[in-house]
């Protein structure tokens, strides 16, 4: 189930963006502003103490947690 059909369940969703942005946001913007309507979007560089912090911080306090991060880039940043 992606994020999207989840906030139209009602649920609470936060968006974690890179630094940089996300892809699609750049490249498709009408299609990124309808799936992530509704949706905190939290921008966190998770090479970094503070941006792992604040993760940490926000998981803490969710049901679910739901990424398409490979597990390698994951260890390798320390998360």
């Amino acid at each position: 189930m992606t994020a999207h059909k989840l906030r139209e369940l009602g649920a609470t969703v936060i968006k974690i963006d890179p630094p940089a942005g996300d892809p699609m946001k750049l490249h498709y913007r009408d299609y990124y502003d309808y799936l992530v309507q509704k949706q905190k979007v939290v921008t966190l560089d998770l090479k970094s103490e503070k941006g792992r912090a604040k993760l940490f911080s926000l998981l803490k306090k969710s049901g679910s947690f739901f990424d398409s991060i490979a597990r390698s880039v994951l260890k390798k940043n320390g998360t």
